[in-house]
């Protein structure tokens, strides 16, 4: 049996963006070694977001399907762990927890630096359970990355829509609920 001050991982879910671009044909487009992604990084493909993805619509699809399992009810903080910033302003966890309709008293912190972030938010969430049994942290960590290496090639494989999502890049929802960060029931 477990000691009583045991916390752990509720639950996982993962999202990523809905276009590929294979690293051949990123090689060909830069004129770089094909081998530097397949052997060096090990990688044979890299997800590209569409105009209306980001880490905020990234982070709300991830999680959607865990408040759909679970409710929201004992979630009392929300971190979201990325380096990527969406609007120079707010944090993106702010957008996630729009998105998400968590009740207004649920905190939200960000945290900055790469992939130890994530790391550390998973040590932050534990910390406040262990000070709170009743309470759930919902913990978030996701990057996008926008290099002007790819963009040109990787703009020919996007689709033209209209965003029925609201986050810093898209417009807000018009009662769309097709998208999975708009409809946690999807």
């Amino acid at each position: 049996m477990p000691p009583e001050d045991t916390v752990g991982i509720h639950d996982l879910s993962f999202a990523t963006t809905q276009f590929v671009l294979p690293h051949t044909e990123l090689a060909r487009h830069t004129g770089t070694d094909v081998d530097k992604y397949h052997v060096g990084l090990g990688q044979r493909a890299m997800s590209v977001p569409a105009a209306d993805e980001d880490v905020v619509t990234m982070g709300a699809a991830a999680a959607a399907p865990i408040l759909e399992r679970h409710g929201h009810s004992r979630i009392r903080t929300v971190l979201f762990a990325t380096e990527t910033s969406v609007d120079q302003s707010k944090a993106a966890g702010i957008y996630v927890h729009h998105l998400l309709g968590l009740p207004e008293s649920t905190r939200v912190v960000e945290l900055k630096q790469a992939c130890y972030s994530g790391a550390a938010a998973l040590q932050f969430a534990a910390a406040l359970v262990r000070g709170d049994r009743r309470q759930q942290v919902l913990v978030i960590a996701g990057e996008t990355s926008r290099s002007t290496r790819w963009t040109a090639l990787a703009n020919r494989l996007r689709a033209r829509r209209r965003s029925p999502c609201w986050s810093p890049r898209s417009p807000p929802c018009s009662g769309s609920t097709s998208h999975p960060a708009c409809s946690p029931a999807t």
